[in-house]
């Protein structure tokens, strides 16, 4: 399972690649990874098509990429899911992808326990999503744990 460290990797050796970049042409291989709040199917431009990424953050294990409009992409990777920078999309349990220059991000999840989650803003995910997880490990304080 990725844990807050290898999660953490994963969004400090992607930031450096797409802040500032586009996620263009998003390819949604399999919808069910995707839960819109709103019930209706994902679209890609739920999964930021055509989104120029000014953040990635991370709370405990999910991370959220952050768009210039707002909108923003929280991803879990669940058991044995990677988001990272491939060569070949079509490997298997790839679910989706996006072209980004001249590579390809790819989400897979072998086992789907992982998932995306699309809101309009960043205040959307906090407010559905991180305010029920408790402080990060790498910011919790002795405070935080007296309080838990």
């Amino acid at each position: 399972m990725p844990e807050l460290p290898e999660v953490e990797n994963v969004r400090r050796s992607l930031a450096p690649v797409l802040i500032g970049a586009t996620l263009r042409s998003c390819t949604i291989l399999r919808a069910d990874v995707c839960e819109v709040h709103d019930g209706t199917a994902p679209t890609p431009r739920h999964m930021l098509e055509g989104a120029k990424i000014v953040a990635i953050n991370r709370r405990g294990k999910q991370l959220a990429l952050l768009a210039h409009d707002g909108r923003t992409l929280c991803i879990h990777l669940g058991m044995t899911g990677s988001l990272e920078l491939v060569a070949d999309a079509s490997a298997p349990h790839t679910h989706i992808t996006w072209r980004v220059g001249p590579r390809t991000l790819a989400f897979r999840d072998p086992r789907r326990f992982g998932g995306l989650w699309p809101f309009e803003s960043e205040h959307a995910l906090l407010a559905a999503r991180w305010s029920k997880l408790g402080p990060d490990a790498l910011i919790a304080t002795a405070e935080h744990l007296h309080e838990s």
